[in-house]
């Protein structure tokens, strides 16, 4: 509970270690989540928007829609959530683009997840 802060950093520190050498989809999916995650239980809601914000970027940059659609699940969850960033609406359109997503790739969990 206390260490969160060292957490998100060792997890800035792996993803920062993914930028010199290439790694599966799964590993950034894990370490973008984990950090966020970590940052959202701190309260740091912005941080972990940010973060998976970030992700999102990745996605695009290494035209992966797996990657894409965790950085979409997670940001409807944070809007979906009464936190500070809780956004109805938005949390709706997210949730939509990100099941249309999860059925388009097949992946049961996800879209499961989102519903």
């Amino acid at each position: 509970m206390h260490a969160a802060a060292e957490a998100a950093d060792y997890y800035s520190q792996a993803i920062a270690c993914t930028q010199q050498a290439p790694v599966e989809n799964g590993w950034l999916v894990h370490l973008y989540g984990r950090r966020g995650r970590t940052l959202e239980l701190s309260g740091r809601f912005d941080d972990a928007l940010a973060n998976y914000l970030e992700m999102m970027e990745v996605a695009a940059a290494l035209g992966e829609p797996a990657i894409w659609l965790a950085s979409l699940a997670a940001q409807c969850i944070v809007r979906a959530t009464q936190t500070p960033l809780y956004d109805p609406p938005l949390a709706k359109e997210l949730g939509e683009q990100a099941l249309a997503l999860a059925r388009e790739l097949s992946d049961r969990a996800t879209e499961s997840k989102v519903l």
